[in-house]
């Protein structure tokens, strides 16, 4: 199994509404972020070539650099 790392899961605006609604509850929180993960079962390896198919389909949505700007 092979795990990858995709797009923010939420947008900034739910991630400061959150954020306002977990320091309400605790002070010490200073910041929140979030990111789907994706696992994929293999029975196999991947070659390199499957392997970028695999991460180019898995690209969507804004960057995680982009969500932080």
């Amino acid at each position: 199994m092979i795990q990858l790392f995709g797009s923010p899961a939420l947008s900034e605006f739910r991630i400061q509404k959150l954020l306002t609604r977990l320091q309400k509850c605790n002070s010490k929180v200073n910041n929140i972020s979030s990111k789907y993960i994706h696992f994929i079962d293999l029975e196999g390896n991947l070659s390199d070539g499957d392997k970028s198919k695999l991460e180019s389909l898995l690209s969507y949505g804004p960057s995680l650099t982009q969500s932080v700007l």
